[in-house]
């Protein structure tokens, strides 16, 4: 059995009382793999960023009303054509859609952060992407992101809006720690590759 995560593995033997001898964990990566020449920021108002689904475990009613807490502007990416449309409407939101690969690069340099509250995920690569593109990624304070990220992500308890706004709040607004993040996001995320998950693979 192959899986994303040590996290993921522990959910199959927990689940299917399986042999840890027969799962083998292989970590994903965030390279894009379309990343053309840097084009200019897609909007001129700063803005934090959501990439993904908005299915249920994602979270997203919580990013938007921590949004609506700060009073800051929150792009959403993702083509999700039934929840999407049921995420509660907020003058802080704007829901972009789907955005090509040699495009989202450009949402991810501009963004101030990237920012997800899922509740659980089996690896969670934009986060990776994000970092990968110089964007300080905030998530989840779940045990997944803490394997895969380590200490390159802010951690927020996902269940509290309030929570969540103030430590986004005080991240971004700390130059010291935004440049600490955008440095150890750098480094992590190319500390993973699509061409070691295919050699760990093979």
């Amino acid at each position: 059995i192959f899986t994303l995560s040590n996290d993921a593995k522990k959910e199959i033997m927990d689940h299917y009382k399986a042999s840890p001898s027969k799962i083998i964990a292989i970590h994903e990566s965030g390279k894009l793999e379309d990343n053309s020449k840097p084009g200019p920021a897609p909007t001129k108002t700063p803005y934090l960023l959501y990439v993904g689904n908005a299915h249920p475990h994602k979270n997203v009613e919580s990013l938007i009303k921590a949004a609506e807490i700060m009073k800051l502007k929150l792009i959403l990416i993702g083509n999700d054509k039934f929840f999407y449309p049921r995420l509660p409407k907020s003058k802080y939101v704007e829901v972009v859609g789907e955005v090509p690969n040699n495009k989202i690069a450009d949402w991810y340099r501009h963004a101030t952060a990237l920012v997800t509250a899922s509740k659980m995920e089996g690896f969670g690569i934009p986060p990776l992407e994000a970092m990968r593109m110089g964007c300080p990624a905030i998530v989840s304070d779940i045990p997944v992101f803490h394997e895969v990220y380590k200490d390159a992500a802010v951690y927020f308890n996902h269940l509290n809006p309030q929570n969540i706004a103030e430590v986004i709040y005080k991240t971004i607004n700390d130059k010291k720690l935004m440049q600490e993040m955008i440095e150890l996001g750098y480094k992590k995320a190319n500390s993973y590759s699509w061409e070691k998950l295919v050699r760990e693979t093979a």
